[in-house]
């Protein structure tokens, strides 16, 4: 008897060792899609008291950024007028906001109500 479930232990660890290792490949290959020749990466800006940090940011197309906000005072995120697309986050002081850039080019941002905060990202092929 006790053979049988030590023979169905080691079943049990081979079946969950192969459905976690199929797990992982696929979250791992979705991960790495390379679309519209990009990345995928994700590049991170924290929005402090008074600053974005890094103010400067350089990309590839299909790269993402996130702004992720340390504030005391509340901070948004908008793209400077005439810049390639529009992007508008709300006003906070924690939390974070996204946006993928698809085309190269450079894209100033600003904070709405302390127009000195200002940003940019540089999308380069």
């Amino acid at each position: 008897m006790s053979s049988l479930l030590s023979h169905r232990f080691r079943t049990a660890r081979v079946v969950t060792f192969s459905v976690l290792a199929a797990s992982s490949l696929v979250v791992t290959s979705a991960c790495s899609s390379d679309s519209e020749g990009g990345s995928g990466e994700t590049v991170t800006v924290t929005v402090k008291d008074m600053e974005f940090d890094p103010a400067s940011v350089t990309i590839k197309p299909g790269d993402t950024v996130k702004w992720v906000w340390d504030a005391s005072l509340p901070h948004d995120v908008v793209s400077d007028d005439g810049a390639p697309v529009a992007y508008n986050s709300e006003l906070m002081t924690e939390g974070e906001y996204t946006f993928t850039y698809d085309d190269a080019g450079t894209y100033g941002y600003h904070c709405t109500p302390h127009p000195t905060m200002t940003g940019e990202v540089i999308v380069e092929e």
